[in-house]
């Protein structure tokens, strides 16, 4: 369907009387474009001629709206030989610019795409604008005057890659490839509106960064080292060496980011009759969280959490606050004395727990739930860099011309299971028992014989759990 175009005068009814331009093509695309033409009155406008008379600028504003008219037009045939649909936006673009393919300036199209993506952080889009400033920056050299355009006909592969050239002169690989992402996430944007028909970063080759390269984390060893130092030591160390150490094991134990860590509050711990429970909201991603504390790494953190509760009445934070000033390097010489690399961040935290998660549930639900993360796929890389994970399903698995039946896990976990109902086992207590299992598959006979002797008609659950506790200690 070809769109109509009809001018208007006053259509809102008020003064003074705004010319706007009426483009229909169908229902769902109806579109006012204001022209900025302002008559007098209603005498100066014929309708049925679509012409301005008896004003002095006549000719050129009738000359105008025709020009207005005629580039909506030629964008419109441009978009049907392209295959474009001639969309609500490529009419308002086509009424800016003369023409809306391949001559707009690459620079303020990308800087638009930046501004509608609602949902990114500030601190994402301004990555993405300094992106932008980069390949503004080059263009001003390329074309040796400040501020010139770029135009997307002018994108071409060999201009990329005079500007990769440029980028490796500064830049490490690993920043070339986040300013190329970015600019090629934008340029195919482009192509998708019908801006472009070729984007030459398909004939690109990004510099190639390893997306499963596994995270720096510590290892249970390093974080039993952190647990294990002196206070007398961090006294010794300086002021706040204590909190930092707690903060950094509660991190370590919660997943925590070091934004969610520095807000936290007293009010975010919730008390109830099993234990300490932390709700929060991500400031990164805006998830609610709700951690059972008390579940999570045998309630270390909820002892933690429990400590600066009783110890800093007055205080908002749960933990104390500590600037920015000087963190890093407290952080790196506390890393330092039990022997973990200095490029390790804080960050390495998060990637700690969501490790330890992996060796010891082996459950990526479970490592989403805890993290918050918004995409399964990044709490499966944890699955697939667990080193235990191998081990663990090749021990399901019966080998050919192998009779072991009466050894498979499978059929010890299913016997432990109903062992524990029989028992009167809560569900929770049954997963522990089942979880044990599946890390000592050796441990069968030994787990079978203990559920044997517990009853929980007889002994209370705390009793239970605390018998639990001194068994796999025991394993």
């Amino acid at each position: 369907m070809k769109a109509k175009y009809k001018l208007l005068l006053g259509r809102r009814k008020n003064y003074p009387l705004n010319i706007e331009l009426e483009v229909y093509k169908g229902a769902d695309c109806r579109v006012f474009i204001s022209t900025g033409v302002v008559l007098d009155n209603e005498r100066q406008w014929d309708e049925s001629r679509q012409l301005i008379l008896r004003n002095s600028n006549a000719a050129a504003y009738n000359h105008y709206l025709k020009t207005l008219v005629l580039n909506i037009e030629r964008a419109e045939l441009e978009a049907e030989e392209r295959q474009v649909a001639f969309t609500k936006d490529l009419i308002r673009l086509a009424a800016k610019n003369d023409t809306i393919f391949e001559e707009l300036n690459v620079m303020d199209k990308f800087r638009e795409y930046i501004s509608e993506k609602k949902t990114w952080k500030e601190g994402t889009m301004r990555v993405e604008n300094t992106h932008v400033k980069r390949l503004q920056s080059f263009v001003d050299i390329y074309k040796g005057q400040k501020g010139s355009k770029l135009y997307f006909k002018e994108f071409t592969l060999a201009f990329l890659k005079d500007f990769d050239k440029c980028l490796c002169e500064s830049l490490k690989d690993i920043s070339r490839s986040h300013i190329h992402f970015s600019l090629k996430k934008l340029l195919y944007k482009a192509q998708k509106d019908g801006l472009i028909k070729y984007n030459p970063y398909e004939d690109f080759e990004i510099p190639h960064l390893d997306g499963n390269k596994k995270k720096p984390a510590l290892t249970q060893e390093q974080v039993t080292a952190l647990e294990n130092i002196p206070d007398k030591v961090l006294e010794g160390m300086g002021i706040q060496y204590d909190v930092l150490r707690d903060r950094v094991l509660f991190s370590c134990y919660t997943g925590l980011r070091i934004s969610d860590s520095l807000a936290l509050r007293k009010c975010d711990v919730c008390h109830d009759e099993k234990g300490l429970t932390l709700q929060f909201t991500t400031i990164k991603t805006e998830q609610h969280i709700a951690l059972p504390l008390y579940l999570l790494f045998d309630g270390k953190p909820e002892r933690i959490a429990q400590k600066y509760l009783d110890h800093n009445p007055v205080d908002d934070l749960l933990f104390p606050y500590m600037g920015r000033s000087g963190r890093d390097y407290k952080l790196k010489r506390l890393f330092k004395l039990v022997g973990i690399p200095e490029n390790y961040t804080f960050h390495a935290t998060r990637h700690t727990c969501a490790s330890l998660l992996a060796e010891k549930v082996n459950d990526p639900f479970v490592i989403r739930d805890v993290l918050g993360h918004v995409a399964m796929k990044t709490s499966m890389k944890y699955i697939n860099q667990s080193h235990k994970t191998a081990e663990r399903k090749l021990a399901t698995i019966k080998w050919d011309g192998q009779d072991n039946k009466n050894d498979s896990i499978t059929l010890k976990r299913n016997e432990l299971c109903k062992l524990c109902k029989a028992q009167g086992f809560t569900m929770s207590q049954t997963y522990i028992v089942i979880g044990n299992l599946m890390q000592n598959p050796d441990k069968f006979q030994i787990l079978k014989s203990w559920v044997e002797t517990i009853s929980a008609k007889e002994i209370s659950e705390e009793t239970i759990d605390t018998k639990l506790q001194t068994l796999f200690n025991t394993l």
